[in-house]
């Protein structure tokens, strides 16, 4: 996917502008919203914009030189590999057993030879090792001193993870990993002023570490899996962005991650400024008809800023599934939370009512886009692997799988089965049953 056609950063994208680029995103998000987005976004900029350049210029002087960017050290490190991203949220709990065995299923390959590639966010790298679990690289874009007390004072077995650190983290953080021996490979969020201090302090190509900004770290992460990494397949773990649908705080800020730990984030979390959304869950146990998995829509509470991390990742799945030629697909395998469900009418006293008739998964109406399990996704992709091993890039009736310069497609009736529909309610592209 050449995802630096997508250049929004550069200038202020007007409502028509993002209709014209994908009429998929009239469904996502609506004028008035996209324009409190924007607001958002400018505010966030100014801000924190003293703190990303001074840190930026602290990591260029001292630890740029010696660890380099994504561009030369991981170009082409997720090819013919599926990433698994994994976020802090609650779900991580439904999906840390499938990980740890995909973990354990890696660990009998060479790294080459490999399937899965499992990056971190900062926050969950210490609860991922606790698990014995040991991502190839953790992510961090924070430009906060919190990322201190999760990065550091890791045990000896987490020492060889990859940090694949924004030029605005920490300074203290970059100097403290630096000076235990850990590798870094540097990226920054693309924009001009930060293009420009890159150049003028390295001389080197911009292009070589700059990743469009993505508000988040599970949404950079999936840019970068694409743009740097060449993996054309993402599944998302942990990225609930919401919490538990409830007027007390406590139990909200309890639902936040999936360890707990939201003292330091508090702030940030906005768990006291809360607006609800329809979420799904997947039912225990599967359709007994189809066999088919069966998600329920439940409500949801979540912040503004993560509504704004939904609402972008949406976004961008829509514009990329625009593209000519596009070859990739997201996987929301979280197994609960808001990411992916889609208003019909936004009209707030019909938001107000949280009639599940008034929502509907992203599934329905991108192909680009799918919610499943993890064990399911991670079964599909080696089936499809497997597949590969033995045939060339064909097209069987509905299958649809290809061997593409940066992986492997996968057709929604390959992963799921879509054609199959069960004796009550509708049957998405990632072929579940949502009731």
């Amino acid at each position: 996917m050449d995802r630096a056609n997508l250049k929004m950063s550069r200038k202020k994208p007007t409502y028509q502008d993002l209709v014209d680029h994908s009429s998929l995103n009239k469904e996502i998000v609506k004028p008035q919203v996209w324009k409190y987005l924007q607001e958002c976004s400018e505010f966030t900029g100014e801000e924190l914009s003293k703190t990303w350049i001074s840190n930026m210029k602290k990591n260029l002087r001292d630890f740029y030189p010696k660890h380099g960017s994504v561009g030369r050290k991981l170009l082409g490190y997720g090819a013919n590999k599926a990433v698994i991203g994994v976020g802090a949220g609650p779900s991580y709990s439904l999906n840390k057993d499938v990980l740890s065995d995909v973990f354990r299923l890696n660990a009998k390959f060479r790294e080459s030879e490999q399937a899965f590639v499992i990056i971190a966010t900062n926050h969950q790298f210490k609860p991922l090792l606790k698990d014995k679990i040991f991502p190839h690289f953790v992510m961090v874009v924070d430009a906060s001193k919190n990322t201190r007390r999760q990065l550091l004072d890791i045990p000896k077995f987490g020492k060889e993870t990859i940090l694949i650190a924004s030029l605005f983290t920490d300074s203290v953080t970059i100097r403290k990993w630096d000076k235990r021996g850990g590798d870094i490979c540097f990226f920054v969020p693309d924009g001009s002023e930060a293009r420009e201090l890159f150049e003028s302090e390295t001389g080197d190509d911009a292009s070589l570490v700059v990743v469009p900004p993505a508000g988040n770290v599970m949404n950079m992460m999936w840019l970068l899996s694409g743009r740097v990494l060449h993996s054309n397949i993402f599944m998302g773990v942990g990225n609930d962005l919401s919490m538990k649908h409830s007027q007390d705080v406590k139990e909200r800020e309890e639902s936040f991650y999936a360890d707990g730990e939201i003292k330091a984030d508090i702030e940030r979390a906005q768990t006291e400024k809360y607006m609800g959304w329809m979420g799904f869950k997947f039912r225990e146990k599967n359709n007994p008809f189809s066999g088919q998995p069966v998600v329920e829509l439940h409500s949801y509470s979540t912040s503004r800023q993560m509504f704004q991390y939904k609402l972008w990742l949406e976004i961008h799945v829509a514009n990329f599934h625009e593209q000519k030629d596009h070859n990739f697909k997201y996987i929301n395998c979280s197994e609960q939370g808001i990411l992916g469900v889609l208003a019909h009418d936004w009209e707030p006293e019909v938001l107000r009512k949280n009639d599940p008739k008034n929502f509907y998964l992203m599934d329905e109406v991108c192909s680009s886009y799918m919610t499943m399990r993890l064990g399911d996704a991670v079964t599909m992709y080696l089936e499809a692997r497997k597949w590969l091993e033995t045939q060339t890039a064909t097209r069987v009736g509905v299958l649809d799988i290809a061997t593409t310069e940066n992986g492997v497609i996968i057709s929604p009736e390959k992963m799921g089965g879509a054609n199959v529909t069960g004796p009550r309610g509708r049957v998405t592209e990632s072929g579940i049953i949502l009731l």
